[in-house]
């Protein structure tokens, strides 16, 4: 166990046990959790939007609801004390003029994307806020993501109530 002079030094060391845990295989749960809820959100705010008739989706396969796409960044404690998590979706479109752009950002915005579109004339380009929905549903209910949370410190040995 580690020695301390200060609590300052309790602090830190306790915010970089805490990150550990959360970035351990422990926390794959959250990422699990979030890559549900993020699946989800593609299918109902972004494939229910309309049915193409120009293109194809991938959708599992390399697209925007493959859950391959979808990671949690590196969680911290931010300054304000509380965990940050970053979960991000990580799609880039398969045509030429986008195929090294995040598809997310195109469809959350749409025309008023920074990204161009090929035809911005149709269903495709009005915006599909499937990131906002996601992160409004788990703020009015997070109970499942606390849960996911305490369980992966539980599991690196915090008492959690």
């Amino acid at each position: 166990m580690p020695k301390f002079t200060n609590f300052d030094q309790i602090e830190e060391y306790l915010r970089s046990q805490v990150t550990k845990s959360l970035s351990s295989s422990s926390g794959s749960r959250i990422e699990d959790y979030l890559k549900d809820e993020m699946y989800d959100a593609v299918y109902r705010y972004v494939y229910e939007a309309y049915t193409p008739m120009e293109y194809s989706r991938r959708q599992d396969n390399d697209g925007l609801s493959d859950r391959d796409n979808m990671y949690m960044a590196y969680p911290y404690i931010n300054t304000q004390g509380k965990i940050q998590i970053d979960f991000y979706n990580n799609t880039t479109g398969s045509d030429p003029d986008n195929e090294n752009k995040y598809t997310s950002d195109l469809i959350e915005f749409g025309k008023d994307s920074d990204i161009a579109w090929n035809n911005p004339n149709g269903p495709w380009a009005n915006p599909r806020e499937f990131k906002q929905e996601m992160t409004e549903k788990i703020k009015s209910n997070p109970s499942q993501l606390l849960d996911a949370v305490k369980a992966a410190l539980k599991d690196s040995g915090f008492a959690v109530r």
